[in-house]
């Protein structure tokens, strides 16, 4: 069983404990939630539920851009929750490892 800890790089999260800004925010609360347990780390740019703003994919990006990096840097696997292609191609080549698809991988393209 894997454990992923939640960082919201989206400033429209629910959960407001889980939001960071920048890279340095995004590893204190990843180190945080490693301590407390977790396994790996969950990350995303845009919120996913009803009330959320929706971004275009340069938005959601540009939250992630430095913080995806950062978070690889931890040595655990870092998921990227997205259901936009082009945020989810750079996540993964930016060193996120696992995708969570937020749309359940409904489109093509994903």
């Amino acid at each position: 069983m894997q454990l992923f800890g939640v960082v919201n790089a989206s400033p429209d999260s629910l959960h407001e404990e889980s939001r960071v800004e920048g890279p340095d925010a995004a590893l204190a609360r990843a180190r945080r939630l490693l301590a407390d347990g977790a396994n790996s780390i969950d990350v995303g740019g845009q919120g996913s539920t009803d009330v959320a703003t929706v971004v275009d994919w340069q938005l959601e990006w540009e939250r992630l851009a430095d913080v995806v990096p950062a978070l690889a840097t931890l040595g655990v696997d870092v998921s990227v929750d997205t259901w936009k292609p082009e945020v989810a191609r750079r996540a993964l080549g930016a060193g996120a490892t696992v995708l969570n698809a937020a749309d359940g991988m409904q489109s093509e393209a994903m």
